[in-house]
């Protein structure tokens, strides 16, 4: 099942959300490939919203094409357009 926005004011409430209920949240994040001051590859990722700084979350890579991304639209095909 795909998540989904409810927009219904009655569900804020006290007691809407049980306790132990799972509450899913969501950051945009940036993710590419640089090389870090040790010379080494790096799959990082950023936050642009903060401007925060690109931190390492795979790595080293075996050079600046260690890591490769396959994009699927929504019917499950390959497609080379990341946004579908």
């Amino acid at each position: 099942m795909q998540p989904s926005w409810l927009s219904n004011a009655t569900l804020n409430r006290p007691g809407a959300i049980p306790r132990g209920a799972p509450v899913r949240g969501f950051d945009k994040v940036v993710y590419r490939v640089y090389q870090a001051a040790d010379g080494d590859w790096y799959l990082g990722q950023r936050n642009p919203g903060t401007g925060g700084t690109i931190q390492p979350v795979v790595g080293p890579l075996i050079g600046a094409n260690g890591v490769t991304f396959t994009y699927y639209d929504t019917a499950g095909a390959v497609t080379n357009v990341p946004r579908r």
